[in-house]
């Protein structure tokens, strides 16, 4: 598809370089242990809300190992408190009854009310790019670029006890009964061209693949290469097995959404780059966005794609701005906020959302708000504009669309200041205790 607070000895650290600086005030300062690797003594104990912070260090080029971040718990009575990480970029977490998971550049932790566990991973560094709760039997599914390398990791109380390989690129991914699948194509893993060649041969010829969205590489009779839909975990081959293939979309652009499974059939939500579905304002940039459901059969091993729409009927359409999704899935539903803080639900049967709420944020234009959609509610932790006032959490319930008075989470804004070795602090995500009920006006 087109798819810190660091304590450092000044004596140690003042007659060091500046590039070496970095590194000894990184490695000096804070020291693991094997079973708790940076977050001893950080549990989740009496936690409402725990968030992820990682320095923009790493997002300006700094090595994985001079990047740095903090997980952050904020207690009812508005207290906090705060462990040191290594960095990572895109960093998820998942709170799945008692176990919260989450990643650095070094190590796989998993916390709980009574302390942390850390479990150290293949290679140092990375970027995330999936973190799954298994449906089977609970344990964590997380997945990394890791240089040329994908590796997906399972992991249980019992620390890392599998995990699998993956040449190339894999960046649309998603949990299955267990198992880690990715929505690929033969541009972005071309590896797996004869893989999918050899899939495509073995099945017999099928209907249009798409509902007004017919592929124009299926039309000629000459695909350009294909779409595919790979099992990246787990798997023993050297290359992941091929589950679903189709003729190459070439419109097809993925964004920052979730993907499930649901009767056999893998969804996720995307657009068409085409005149058709996307507009253009007078500048010549994208204005609305009709968005469209893919889905994979892998009974079949086939493809079908088509429009969603609204309560009326008419296409779904969100702002070029608007294309990012977080959301949580349940079998046929989809429940997921938009950067700009709609909250909306998806049935995969009809392809039909409903908008549920509005998050009520201070400046949703700026795209700076994280969100997590939970049991019947919706959230958001929006930064100040400056980064000078704590930044707001607030809450929707999706039953009745009311929501509550945005709160301060205070302190955390300092935590996002960083230090002068470690830079300016990112939001990455955060997660909500299973069971929160959250405070909503009457």
């Amino acid at each position: 598809m087109e798819h810190g607070i660091r304590r450092i000895s000044n004596a140690l650290c003042a007659s060091a370089s500046a590039a070496a600086l970095v590194v000894c005030c990184v490695s000096c300062a804070h020291s693991t242990t094997e079973d708790v690797g940076y977050l001893e003594g950080f549990t989740t104990s009496g936690a409402f809300l725990v968030v992820r912070l990682s320095s923009q260090g790493i997002r300006n080029g700094l090595p994985p190992d001079t990047a740095n971040g903090y997980l952050v718990a904020f207690q009812q009575d508005g207290s906090m408190s705060a462990a040191w990480t290594q960095g990572l970029l895109s960093s998820e977490m998942t709170w799945n009854g008692p176990v919260l998971s989450v990643g650095d550049s070094a190590y796989e932790y998993l916390i709980t009310d009574d302390g942390a566990s850390a479990f150290p991973r293949t290679v140092d560094g990375g970027h995330e790019v999936g973190r799954f709760v298994s449906s089977t039997d609970g344990s964590v599914l997380s997945f990394y670029v890791e240089g040329p390398v994908q590796r997906a990791y399972n992991i249980d109380s019992g620390g890392i006890r599998d995990r699998s390989e993956n040449q190339e690129f894999y960046l649309t991914n998603g949990e299955c009964g267990g198992r880690v699948l990715s929505s690929t194509s033969t541009r972005i893993t071309p590896i797996l061209q004869e893989s999918a060649s050899e899939f495509a041969a073995s099945r017999p010829p099928s209907a249009a693949e798409s509902d007004g969205a017919q592929s124009d590489s299926a039309e000629s009779g000459a695909p350009d290469g294909y779409d595919i839909l790979a099992q990246v975990y787990p798997h023993d081959g050297d290359l992941p097995p091929v589950l679903a293939v189709a003729p190459r979309e070439t419109r097809i652009e993925v964004f920052r959404t979730d993907l499930w499974c649901a009767d056999d059939v893998f969804y996720h939500l995307m657009y068409l780059d085409s005149p058709e579905f996307v507009t253009r304002d007078s500048d010549g940039d994208e204005g609305r966005t009709t968005i469209f459901l893919n889905e994979w059969d892998l009974g079949t091993g086939e493809r079908r794609i088509r429009m969603v729409t609204d309560e009326e009927g008419a296409p779904f359409a969100v702002g070029y701005q608007e294309t990012a999704f977080f959301g949580q899935y349940d079998e046929q539903f989809y429940t997921f906020a938009t950067p700009y803080g709609h909250v909306f639900k998806l049935d995969a049967q009809s392809a039909r959302v409903t908008q549920l709420a509005t998050l009520p944020l201070a400046k949703p234009e700026l795209r700076s708000a994280r969100f997590y959609v939970r049991d019947g509610y919706a959230y958001a932790i929006e930064p100040s504009e400056d980064g000078e006032a704590p930044p707001q959490f607030s809450a929707c319930r999706l039953s009745d669309g009311r929501c509550s008075t945005p709160k301060p989470l205070e302190g955390l804004e300092k935590k996002m200041r960083g230090s002068l070795l470690g830079g300016e602090q990112v939001l990455q995500s955060f997660a909500v205790r299973p069971g929160y009920i959250p405070d909503i006006d009457s």
